[in-house]
């Protein structure tokens, strides 16, 4: 792990060389399990590289910080192949969850996840960032 302050929390955690302060308050070196407190001070668009060796299934929600959600409430983008790039955007006060699935059993059972995110830039500078899924 490069960076143990990035914008977002993952299972694998991949590299996130100069995105440093996005995630206040999170330093654990293994804090897959913390979910941000803090919405987006702005619109992110985050971009999210598909470097793994297989296509994945990409699903996403946002929801209100200090709310909860079903896994069944993740919306399904498709598929991302090997190398292609997908965004989403979160919102201006919500935080946004990510998962990448190696089959659709991934939506809501972790052994079938190649990866997940939180995604938090309560103290971002910028309006986008892009992400390798994998390490």
């Amino acid at each position: 792990m490069k960076v143990l302050s990035c914008i977002f929390l993952m299972l694998t955690l991949p590299a996130c060389d100069g995105i440093r302060g996005w995630f206040p308050g999170y330093t654990d070196p293994k804090p897959s399990q913390a979910k941000p407190d803090q919405g987006c001070n702005k619109d992110l668009t985050v971009h999210y590289k598909n470097n793994c060796s297989k296509q994945l299934i990409m699903y996403f929600t946002e929801i209100t910080p200090g709310s909860s959600f079903q896994c069944e409430g993740l919306g399904n983008l498709g598929m991302i192949v090997v190398n292609e790039t997908k965004s989403v955007t979160v919102h201006k006060g919500k935080i946004g969850y990510l998962v990448f699935a190696e089959d659709p059993e991934g939506r809501c059972n972790s052994a079938h996840r190649k990866s997940e995110a939180w995604v938090n830039c309560e103290q971002s500078n910028n309006e986008e960032a892009t992400f390798n899924v994998c390490r």
